[in-house]
């Protein structure tokens, strides 16, 4: 292919891009009514430290809908610690 015809080749492209491109670009259509965003449901706190058999860590979680509390070990088992905290 000669020089020419690259630059030609490349010219149109460029032409056909920015001709396309207000097209590409154009904003979708959106639903008129949207979903609330959901409320959040659980709060999490970690903690992590030295403890008498060596070094603990672990987290609590809340459900703030029913008010349970668990406690979860790193490697051990979930636990409920109360039904409902005020």
């Amino acid at each position: 292919m000669k020089f020419s015809s690259a630059v030609a080749f490349a010219f149109v492209g460029i032409v056909l891009g920015a001709l396309a491109s207000p097209y590409a670009a154009a904003p979708r259509a959106q639903t008129l009514e949207t979903a609330p965003a959901a409320e959040a449901r659980f709060q999490i706190s970690a903690y992590a430290g030295p403890s008498g058999e060596g070094f603990g860590h672990g987290c609590y979680l809340v459900d703030t809908t029913t008010g349970e509390l668990w406690h979860a070990r790193f490697g051990g088992k979930v636990e409920k610690i109360a039904d409902a905290i005020q």
